[in-house]
């Protein structure tokens, strides 16, 4: 082949790469005008028949052209991610954290905020943990680490967990485990996720360029899981399935059989299980860890819930596959170097303290919580573990972000449904802060209920 001939078929790539690019363009300015139709209508932005068709119609393309199958629906998924975000545009929503971020500026004006919104307990960390930090200082214990986590800490969790493997890294919080657990994926691919679900999920996709397939649960059904339907969503390009038990935000945990059940799923589909198990530490019936089943699975938990250290950004992962963890520690040594040495040495300190009396405040808590709740327009599954409850509200065309933005100016701080997925008439109510707090902010929450 001559070099005009390289020439001539550089040209052609380059022109059917702008068209490529225009016909994108034009596919993008339609799905806005279909995002805005879906708001006008109330709609979902997620249309889980009409993705489906699509991606059927790409697999017969696919094999008539002659296009290889996983190549096609890995671009494809990368559009419907994009045409998601174009979509969710004309959706307000808001997650926890900002909520907290806006509550913090009312507080720095100088209003008396009740914080009902955030999972960070009030609790002091255990004494040996708070005296660690001088003792790290005075032993020099402030330097770089080997990006997985020391050594001594990595034994303990193994310890912890009862692990047969080594396979552990230290990370800088439960939230960045999981980000690390979804970027070991490659891009485009896909991960199933149930809701309601903690927004952290879809957030640390969405940055890793990974597919998100939602799974929804309802309170009507006590947040069970629709297996059939788990099933069906399953696609050649899932790759993980999401599991977050205790849950955020309801406290649902699943029984032996549906745990069995999905499973049997991921083993039949050669998919991981990514369990977060960062409210394993608050279950008030029995939970059995992913560790202990026989699949392909990556752990993640941390000590900021279970022993009130949120804080000092301390969470750890487990994989029984070695090459997992090791892209994960190989992401993290990029990004951050190691977690700080002398908060490593805090989460030593804390595995070999007894969580149990915080276990029981917060089931006390959440209790209370359940007591007064009752006495609202709310419907709720009592929770198995964790620090909250998920109520609905039985008022019609309630919305629960406009609700919580009002009640920030009526001094209570309160996380909207629609920060967990598609449930805009349910509130994330937090039972981290002792009783007395807790009832002045239930006070609120009654008075603003009942002007709706």
């Amino acid at each position: 082949m001559s070099r005009d001939e390289l020439e001539d078929k550089r040209r052609e790539v380059r022109r059917i790469t702008l068209a490529i690019m225009e016909l994108i363009k034009n596919r993008m300015d339609i799905v806005s005008k279909i995002g805005a139709i879906k708001h006008d209508l109330g709609l979902d932005v997620i249309d889980e028949q009409a993705e489906e068709e699509l991606r059927t119609s790409v697999i017969e393309l696919s094999n008539k052209i002659g296009l290889d199958k996983e190549l096609a629906l890995r671009l494809l998924n990368i559009l419907v991610d994009e045409s998601k975000e174009l979509q969710s545009k004309h959706i307000k929503s808001i997650t926890p954290t900002q909520i907290f971020t806006k509550a913090k500026e009312f507080e720095r004006k100088g209003k008396k905020i009740i914080h009902l919104e955030v999972g960070e307990p009030d609790l002091d960390p255990p004494a040996s943990v708070r005296h660690s930090i001088n003792e790290a200082m005075a032993m020099k214990r402030y330097k770089y680490t080997e990006p997985a986590g020391i050594k001594e800490l990595r034994d303990a969790v193994r310890d912890h967990l009862n692990l047969d493997h080594e396979n552990i890294m230290i990370t800088p919080g439960g939230r960045f485990g999981v980000y690390l657990a979804i970027s070991s994926l490659k891009e485009g691919e896909e991960i199933i996720v149930i809701e309601p679900a903690w927004p952290a999920y879809k957030d640390a996709a969405k940055l890793a360029k990974i597919s998100v397939k939602m799974l929804r649960s309802s309170l009507d059904d006590d947040w069970n899981i629709d297996m059939e339907e788990l099933k069906r969503i399953i696609n050649k390009n899932t790759r993980m399935i999401v599991l977050n038990y205790p849950n955020n935000p309801t406290g649902k945990i699943l029984d032996a059989d549906t745990m069995k059940g999905i499973i049997d799923i991921a083993n039949d589909n050669n998919l991981i299980i990514l369990s977060d198990e960062v409210y394993s530490y608050y279950s008030f019936k029995e939970f059995t860890s992913i560790k202990d089943y026989d699949t392909n699975y990556i752990l993640i938990s941390s000590l900021s819930k279970a022993y009130a250290m949120t804080g000092f950004r301390v969470g750890f992962a487990a994989s029984n596959n070695p090459s997992i963890i090791k892209s994960m520690v190989k992401h993290q040594a990029i990004a951050l170097t190691s977690v700080a040495e002398p908060m490593q040495y805090a989460a030593l300190k804390a595995l070999n303290e007894d969580y149990s009396n915080y276990t029981r405040i917060m089931k006390d808590r959440l209790d209370f919580l359940a007591s007064r709740l009752r006495n609202m327009p709310l419907s709720f599954y009592k929770p198995d573990g964790g620090m909250y409850i998920f109520a609905r509200v039985d008022k019609d065309n309630f919305d629960s972000l406009r609700f919580a933005e009002k009640m920030l100016d009526e001094g209570l701080a309160i996380t909207p449904g629609t920060a967990f997925g598609s449930y805009k008439d349910y509130l994330r109510i937090s039972a981290c802060n002792d009783v007395k707090v807790l009832d002045e902010g239930l006070k609120i929450l009654e008075n603003g209920l009942s002007k709706e």
